[in-house]
């Protein structure tokens, strides 16, 4: 910064930074300290969502295979709204997931089809994600 003084009408180059100019590194600086924390939490959370995200993929492939052993023209009444499950995906009043299972027979029209719709969501709203596990398979029956 260059600045005039009259008594000695010279002028003078000013060394140093201002107070702005250090207020506006500080502020980037904990802008930028501020996303690095926010990507660590995030990342320290990751494995434990990845982990609740694989057993709930596990709880629906586990469920349609055990409505695959049943008898077809009793599929409809394995429909079930938000039931408990525990990691094994058997019902359980304390477990750490809620399984939905629709059953649409006569599926387009072909008595001999049943859409089966399984989702699984996480009952720990710290590992909730944007949206459940969800499978949806179609089941051939006589």
């Amino acid at each position: 910064m260059i600045y005039f003084t009259r008594a000695e009408g010279l002028m003078h180059k000013q060394n140093g930074t201002t107070l702005i100019e250090t207020t506006i590194a500080i502020t980037i600086f904990l802008a930028s300290l501020t996303a690095l924390l926010a990507v660590l939490l995030d990342s320290k959370s990751a494995p434990a969502r990845t982990n609740s995200m694989f057993l709930a993929h596990n709880i629906c492939a586990n469920h349609i295979e055990n409505l695959r052993s049943k008898a077809f023209g009793d599929l409809p009444f394995a429909a079930e709204t938000s039931t408990r499950v525990n990691g094994d995906g058997a019902a359980d009043g304390s477990g750490a997931f809620y399984r939905t299972t629709v059953v649409n027979a006569n599926y387009l029209g072909n008595a001999s089809l049943a859409e089966v719709v399984i989702s699984v969501s996480y009952a720990d709203s710290a590992l909730q994600s944007a949206s459940p596990v969800v499978i949806r398979t179609v089941i051939y029956g006589t």
